[in-house]
């Protein structure tokens, strides 16, 4: 059985510990972005299965990375579910 592997994107360290910290204890595995741009080399290299996204981001909001996310070539990125 495959672990879940969910990106949180959270530019606020307090609120990404605690959702990591309950995600983990649940089961899944976390991968943590504070930025935008960390989240796309993340999001290459890791292929999460969700995506918890901030809408308020030190280099660009988490609509657009929303819609860079969705209009990616690659299915495999393009179809990650989002919660923003």
């Amino acid at each position: 059985m495959t672990t879940a592997k969910i990106l949180i994107v959270e530019d606020d360290a307090e609120i990404a510990e605690i959702l990591a910290f309950n995600l983990d204890k649940r089961g899944y595995v976390t991968l943590r972005a504070e930025s935008g741009l960390a989240a796309c080399r993340i999001i290459e290299k890791e292929r999460p299965d969700l995506i918890l996204l901030d809408r308020m981001l030190p280099d660009f909001d988490g609509r657009e990375l929303c819609k860079m996310i969705r209009a990616h070539a690659e299915e495999s990125i393009s179809g990650i579910p989002i919660i923003m």
